[in-house]
C-alpha cells in the first residue's frame, strides 16, 4: 500500500507547483453544508474557532514546505492540555497523515459538514476535504472525518477522538518495555508477541548502536480502517483501495506512533522505522524500506519469503532492468512497458512501482541490496548506506557504487545472480 501513498505524495507535490509557489496569493476554500443555519451564535462559534485553527495549522504547515514535523505555541493553544501532554504533536489527523497533512493544505478545498452536542460541554465536528487539482483527483475526498471541542471558558478547546476513548475506557494501554499497546477491550491480545517483539527492538538497537530510549505508540487491531476510526477518521483515500492484501503497517515518527492492522503484536517492519527517523539523511526513503524488510517483515511473511518469491517475479518478467530502475517503470495504454519518462514534468505519470497482490518488489529489491550491505560490512555498512544523502534513485545509484562497489550498469546482473545463488 505505500507505494500508492508515496506516488500520491508525488502527485500532490505537483499540484503545489500547478498552483504556484506564491502562498500569499492562495487562500484555504470552505464550504459549509446547505441548509445549515449559519446565524446562530454557538454556529459563529464553533466554525469561527475550528477555521482560525485551520487556517492556523495551515500557515505553518505551508512555512514548512508541507512538511511540519513539529508542533508550537501557536498550534498547541487550540488544543487540551490532556492532548498537549500526551503527544508531540497534538493533532492527531495531522500527525498521523503521514507527514504531510492534506486538511491543513491550501491546496485543499474544506467541505464543513456540520457539528453536533454531544454532551453539555462537549462537540462534535464533521468536515471533508478535495483537492483543488480536478485534472488529477477528479473531485474525490482526500479525507472525511471528526473532531471534538471541549468548552473553555468563552471559547473551545479541541481534543482527539483517541483521548475521549482512552478516557471513556473505550482504548485499552498496556505498557511492556518501552511500548505502549493500545487496543480494544474485544481484540485478543496476544501477550507473547509483545515479548518476541520487544527481544527483537534490542538486538536491532544493539546492532545499530541505538542509545536513545524511545517510547513507541502501538495501535494493534484487526485492520486498519478500525485503528482509523479511533482518530476519527470515517474516511481516508489511502485506506480504501481494494487492496488484497489483509495486513496494513503504518509508521508515524512525529508522535512515535505505529499502527498495525492485523500485523499483530510482533510488527517489527514498522517498529525499525521509528528506530531509524534521525539517521536518515536524504529523502530516498526506499533503502530504509529495504532495512525495515530485511530485518523485520513485510506483510507478515519473512525477509527470506519475499526474496525467493522477487528471484522468481524477476525470472518472469525478463524485461525488467534493475540497472535502469530500481523502483519501477512507466505504463499506459499506448505502451505496455519502458524506462523513458512520457511526461518529463509530471515524472509520476503512468509510473507503476515493481509489486504483486503479495509483495511490494520494490522494497524487497532494496532489502536485497541490505543484506549484500550486511555481508559486507555488518550493521555499520548498513548504517554509512542509510546515512549517505540520495534524494532520488538517480544519487541512490551513486552510493550504491561508492559503498557496495557495483557501477550502475551491473547492478540488474550483479542482484539476479545474488538471488540465484543464495534463494
Amino acid at each position: 500500500m505505500k507505494y500508492i501513498i508515496v506516488k500520491k505524495f508525488l502527485l500532490i507535490f505537483l499540484s503545489i507547483l500547478s498552483l504556484g509557489t506564491c502562498y500569499s496569493q492562495i487562500h484555504r476554500q470552505v464550504e459549509v453544508k446547505p441548509f445549515i443555519d449559519t446565524t446562530t451564535v454557538t454556529f459563529k462559534s464553533i466554525f469561527g474557532f475550528w477555521e482560525n485553527y485551520l487556517d492556523t495549522l495551515s500557515h505553518y504547515n505551508t512555512k514548512s514546505h508541507y512538511q511540519l514535523k513539529k508542533t508550537n505555541e501557536s498550534i498547541n493553544a487550540f488544543w487540551t492540555q490532556y492532548d498537549v501532554e500526551n503527544y508531540d504533536f497534538p493533532d492527531l489527523v495531522y500527525a498521523t497523515n503521514f507527514g504531510m497533512s492534506f486538511y491543513s493544505s491550501y491546496l485543499e478545498n474544506e467541505y464543513f459538514l456540520g457539528f453536533a452536542r454531544r454532551d453539555t460541554n462537549l462537540y462534535e465536528i464533521r468536515t471533508m476535504f478535495v483537492n483543488r487539482n480536478e485534472e488529477l483527483f477528479h473531485h474525490f475526498p482526500d479525507i472525511m472525518f471528526s473532531v471534538f471541542l471541549v468548552r473553555d471558558g468563552d471559547s473551545y478547546k479541541l481534543y482527539n477522538k483517541l483521548s475521549l476513548l482512552l478516557k471513556e475506557k473505550k482504548i485499552i494501554k498496556k505498557k511492556i518495555g518501552n511500548v505502549t499497546y493500545f487496543y480494544s477491550p474485544f481484540y485478543h491480545f496476544n501477550n507473547e508477541k509483545t515479548h518476541l517483539l520487544t527481544k527483537r527492538i534490542e538486538k536491532f538497537k544493539q546492532g545499530f548502536r541505538i542509545d536513545t530510549q524511545i517510547n513507541i505508540k502501538y495501535l494493534v487491531a484487526d485492520n486498519f480502517t478500525e485503528i482509523l476510526s479511533w482518530f476519527g477518521v470515517n474516511y481516508y483515500s489511502v485506506d480504501y483501495y481494494g487492496s488484497l492484501s489483509t495486513i496494513e503497517g503504518r509508521a508515524f515518527p512525529i508522535n512515535n506512533m505505529i499502527f498495525s492492522g492485523n500485523g499483530g503484536e510482533n510488527y517489527m517492519h514498522e517498529i525499525i522505522h521509528i528506530l531509524l527517523k534521525d539517521f536518515r539523511k536524504g529523502k530516498y526513503s526506499y533503502f530504509e524500506e529495504g532495512i525495515a524488510c530485511f530485518f523485520g517483515d513485510h506483510q507478515g511473511k519473512s525477509y527470506t519469503f519475499h526474496a525467493k518469491r522477487l528471484k522468481n517475479y524477476l525470472h518472469q518478467n525478463s524485461w525488467i532492468d534493475l540497472s535502469k530502475n530500481l523502483q519501477g517503470y512507466y505504463k499506459n495504454v499506448l505502451y505496455a512497458k519502458r524506462y523513458i519518462k512520457q511526461d518529463e514534468k509530471n515524472p509520476m505519470k503512468d509510473f507503476e512501482f515493481y509489486k504483486d497482490d503479495t509483495t511490494e518488489f520494490t522494497y524487497i529489491i532494496n532489502a536485497v541490496l541490505c543484506e549484500m550491505a550486511f555481508r559486507q560490512g555488518g550493521y555499520e555498512k548498513v548504517m554509512e548506506i542509510l546515512k549517505d544523502k540520495a534524494d532520488n534513485v538517480e544519487e541512490f545509484y551513486n552510493v550504491i557504487e561508492k559503498e557496495l562497489g557495483i557501477k550502475q550498469k551491473d547492478i540488474d546482473e550483479v542482484m539476479r545472480s545474488f538471488l540465484e545463488t543464495n534463494y
